[in-house]
């Protein structure tokens, strides 16, 4: 099961861009809040569901850290 969420184009093309590439890394950066977290996820979630991902580092900046 995937989230319920709504894309936009930009966000499914630079998913796919970096999906397509053998072992992706990337940056994602962009100005404040146009769904940087949108992006990670669709590229994070075949990588998990398939199995394929062994090692994820998430870095973000120390004030939109979520304390529990």
């Amino acid at each position: 099961m995937g989230s319920r969420i709504v894309t936009i184009p930009r966000q499914r093309h630079v998913a796919a861009k970096a999906a397509g590439r053998y072992a992706p890394r990337v940056l994602l950066t962009d100005e404040l809040a146009p769904g940087k977290t949108i992006e990670a996820g669709l590229l994070l979630h075949p990588g998990l569901f398939a199995g394929r991902a062994s090692q994820i580092l998430i870095l973000a900046p120390h004030p939109i850290l979520i304390r529990f």
